[in-house]
């Protein structure tokens, strides 16, 4: 379901509708946070597409949010 909503977002991506690429990606973290786990790389990388869309909205605020957690999460993974 997380797979099909992501793939869905970045379709929305690609034709420029940001605001429905946030809901779908928001919807897919959420379920990937509760099956995978925060510190999954499926996990991450949807915080990370979910970032860059609030970027395209002006959002910057909750974009950094997003961004540093994904980035703590990869660095104490090494």
């Amino acid at each position: 379901m997380a797979e099909s909503l992501a793939g869905a977002a970045s379709i929305y991506v690609l034709d420029g509708d940001f605001e429905s690429a946030e809901t779908l990606y928001k919807r897919a973290l959420d379920i990937r946070q509760s099956i995978l786990g925060e510190y999954h790389p499926e996990t991450v990388r949807t915080m990370e597409a979910l970032a860059e869309v609030y970027y395209k909205l002006n959002k910057p605020a909750e974009a950094e949010k997003l961004e540093e957690r994904a980035l703590d999460i990869r660095t104490r993974k090494r």
